[in-house]
């Protein structure tokens, strides 16, 4: 673990974290060599995103750790697992700094879009659904009891713009308000 300064959507100061990537066969520590971690998201948002910056060349070119693009990234804060997703974006500047940004598979609700049709469901079916159609994993979805009498997606909608609407509208009748978050990897 390292300690360092970490810029978070929570404001945490200085804290040890730890930062994880898959090389395409284990798990490695790449903590000795981060130099600055970014972590943010909001509740409104579909995901949460990871920035890392790494003392990680040799000749301002070429890269000590290869960091692989849909590589799954871990980010700890103490012992605990604050960050799970999949690295989207790895780039060396001309000064020879190396940075990379990973997203929580939930980036996947906004990334794909579908004209659909929901009639008599709940909220949390329509989340399963578009889950189960689209290999988005899930954890434990809660059963948000009222059920929308329809809701249609007549032109290519985001997965994301159709669970708000199904959210949304379960909160208008109820009063409960409902959000989607990412733990360990999985939509929940």
């Amino acid at each position: 673990m390292a300690d360092g300064a970490f810029g978070g959507g929570y404001g945490v100061g200085n804290v040890s974290f730890r930062v994880e990537h898959d090389n395409g066969s284990e798990f490695i520590d790449i903590t000795p060599i981060v130099t600055g971690v970014t972590w943010s998201g909001d509740v409104e948002d579909s995901c949460r995103s990871l920035d890392v910056s790494l003392s990680n060349t040799r000749d301002k070119r070429t890269r000590t750790i290869g960091i692989r693009i849909g590589g799954e990234v871990r980010f700890y804060v103490g012992e605990d697992e604050v960050f799970r997703g999949v690295v989207f974006s790895d780039d060396i500047d001309v000064a020879g700094s190396h940075s990379f940004t990973a997203y929580d598979t939930n980036i996947y609700l906004t990334k794909n879009a579908d004209s659909r049709k929901f009639k008599k469901q709940r909220a949390s079916d329509i989340v399963k659904r578009l889950c189960d159609d689209f290999a988005i994993p899930y954890g434990v979805i809660e059963d948000t009891g009222y059920v929308i009498p329809k809701l249609y997606f007549t032109k290519e909608t985001s997965l994301w713009d159709m669970i708000k609407t199904a959210i949304t509208e379960t909160e208008k009748e109820t009063g409960v308000r409902y959000s989607v978050r990412n733990v360990g990897g999985e939509l929940v």
